[in-house]
């Protein structure tokens, strides 16, 4: 009789979402460019039970794996709002 091995099947028990808007506006006047970008996002998904929540199981028990018994929210590494402007001179020789 041949001999068989063991497998182990490891899954991913947590879930994470990501939702964003983003937008630009662009404006030329004579030699200059303005630019202005801006975006709204929201990193949802299981959170720590302990410490900050930037990593997945912080604090949360291999017991609790179980969507219903975990910490769900914002996570730690979340920016919901982000802006920049940029100017350019188009220097013309």
């Amino acid at each position: 009789m041949p001999a068989t091995a063991v497998t182990t099947v490891v899954g991913h028990t947590f879930c994470q979402s990501y939702h964003g808007w983003q937008t630009r506006l662009a404006r030329q006047r004579g030699q200059f460019n303005f630019t202005f970008t801006y975006t709204f996002s929201e990193a949802l998904g299981v959170r720590g039970g302990g410490n900050n929540g930037s990593s997945p199981t912080d604090g949360v028990r291999t017991t609790e794996l179980g969507i219903r018994n975990t910490n769900c929210g914002v996570l730690g590494a979340d920016r919901t709002h982000l802006s920049t402007s940029g100017t350019a001179w188009v220097c013309l020789t």
